[in-house]
């Protein structure tokens, strides 16, 4: 909330995203997008606010967040101001630190830290001792299982 209150003292009352001749397409981490105009010359701090006052940056309440486009890449600061080459531009939002993050997976472990952990788990059942290797599907990176 300090930032959305910081972004929208910086852009004063053009942080609406509905006046100007600007166009301007943000696109949010969940795929949820927002159009706003603005006005040329406006602080950039207008689209910032416009982010934060959107439907996601409402549920998100992002602790920080980053403006960037990809053709050509470009990242914005919010010490810039909105310029005629923005115009209907696509920039996309991303949250960046003290911003909420998505649950964390499970460390990766490697054949030592596998090997440890099965023999602690081993050890507390009264079992043998784990391996010194670990089994080829613990070296499986994580993003592979929803394949």
């Amino acid at each position: 909330d300090a930032l959305r209150e910081a972004m929208l003292d910086a852009a004063g009352p053009k942080a609406s995203g509905s006046v100007g001749d600007i166009e301007i397409l943000l696109r949010f981490p969940s795929g949820e997008s927002a159009q706003g105009r603005f006005s040329q010359g406006a602080p950039i701090a207008a689209v910032f606010a416009f982010a934060l006052e959107s439907s996601w940056g409402k549920a998100q309440r992002p602790g920080g967040i980053s403006l960037s486009s990809r053709m050509p890449h470009r990242e914005f600061s919010s010490g810039e101001v909105i310029t005629r080459d923005m115009n209907r531009a696509q920039i996309h939002v991303s949250v960046v630190s003290g911003g909420p993050s998505p649950p964390a997976a499970p460390p990766a472990l490697g054949i030592a830290g596998a090997a440890e952990v099965l023999s602690g788990a081993a050890a507390a059942e009264g079992g043998a001792a784990a391996p010194t290797e670990a089994p080829l599907e613990l070296l499986r990176p994580p993003m592979l299982d929803s394949l």
